[in-house]
């Protein structure tokens, strides 16, 4: 059985560039969203996903933080990332457990387990993005409704019960 355009195009992404962006519409109210896929076998780091920002901005975010990481940049909880976005800080919060059976980083996660890993060894991050004015993230008092609406939580517990 071959492989389709769209597989040849994100295997291609990752030889050649060392990661692929999986871009998501959003449904059910979800804002769209993009995640990266390669970044676990290229870099060693898990895979990152952004909400709610236009296509090529969270692309470009994903881009600065693959470029960070690849210099040395260390994957750790509240990570500050300066140059996601010009003239803002993103920080990267993992996603929890709970959270990655809701099929967010549907892609990286086949790949993982098609390439022979564990479906439990797999690690998503989030990257938040700020406010414009107060720059304030969405788990901080203050934060305006309209940020914390575009970034679903995904570093906190499914509460929600589903998978």
């Amino acid at each position: 059985m071959g492989i389709d355009a769209d597989e040849e195009r994100l295997l291609e992404n990752i030889r050649d560039f060392g990661w692929h962006g999986e871009w998501v519409a959003g449904a059910d109210g979800e804002p769209p969203f993009v995640y990266s896929i390669g970044f676990i076998e290229t870099l060693g780091a898990p895979e990152f996903i952004v909400f709610g920002l236009r296509l090529e901005v969270m692309h470009d975010m994903l881009w600065a933080v693959f470029r960070q990481i690849s210099a040395g940049a260390a994957v750790l909880p509240d990570a500050r990332w300066p140059e996601a976005i010009p003239g803002f800080e993103a920080v990267s919060r993992p996603v929890h457990s709970t959270q990655l059976p809701r099929g967010h980083f549907g892609s990286a996660a086949l790949r993982h387990v098609t390439r022979g890993k564990a479906l439990e060894s797999f690690r998503g991050v989030q990257l938040f993005w700020p406010s414009r004015i107060e720059r304030l993230y969405p788990w901080q008092d203050g934060c305006p409704e309209d940020v914390v609406a575009l970034q679903p939580r995904l570093d906190a517990p499914n509460v929600e019960g589903r998978a």
